[in-house]
């Protein structure tokens, strides 16, 4: 999982973690990286913001105008619409926007997450009206932006599994065990208990010791 470093800490048995070996371990990994920082520009990065607040406000609203308030008339789906979507993308690039502000004064991407929070946190009080959303806005955005920079600073690992070259998990490497036992399933019946009762014939052994 993501909060995993990127070796794994758990191992199932019959199966030997080598991705430190030098034969197989050719392949270095790619340190984690903030990918807002492989973004070329301020404004792309505003844009993405944009982009995916508009996204969110835009799944709620439609959500809200077809489940939850049902309302038929154009124009107040068009305000509905607008009441979720408009301050959806105000925050998020309100919320890149404090980002590359607070990296500039921050010595840690924790700090920076942490201190971007307090857009989004701003714009939902302002938006509800109301001073007890802010820590409820503030708390998730700065936890969960604390969480992912404390993976990059930690060089931990982003992807929901790991994807390590040097430890190959493919149908072609795995052990052939049913249950644990290091041998292969048998779905019929047992083949001593046959033979104990005659129905099939017992092995003759390996056929050199016919010549001894």
């Amino acid at each position: 999982m993501s909060l995993f470093t990127k070796e794994p800490r758990f191992q199932v048995a019959n199966r030997i973690y080598r991705g430190k070996d030098p034969d197989l371990g050719a392949t270095p990994l790619p340190k984690t990286e903030d990918f807002l920082d492989k973004m070329d520009s301020f404004g792309d990065r505003l844009k993405w913001g944009a982009w995916k607040g508009f996204l969110v406000g835009s799944f709620y609203s439609l959500f809200d105008i077809s489940y939850l308030t049902k309302l038929g008339d154009r124009r107040a789906q068009i305000l509905r619409f607008s009441f979720f979507t408009a301050p959806a993308v105000v925050g998020a690039t309100g919320y890149i926007a404090a980002l590359e502000i607070a990296k500039k004064y921050t010595d840690t991407y924790r700090g920076s997450y942490a201190m971007a929070a307090i857009a989004p946190a701003a714009i939902a009080a302002t938006w509800r009206r109301d001073a007890r959303w802010f820590p409820k806005a503030f708390i998730p955005f700065a936890f969960f932006g604390m969480l992912y920079a404390n993976m990059v600073e930690n060089n931990m690992n982003l992807k929901f599994m790991i994807d390590n070259p040097n430890d190959p998990f493919g149908r072609e490497y795995r052990t052939e065990v049913f249950g644990g036992w290091p041998h292969k399933a048998t779905l019929g019946p047992n083949m001593k208990t046959m033979q104990d009762l005659g129905i099939v014939p017992k092995d003759p052994g390996p056929t050199y010791t016919k010549w001894e």
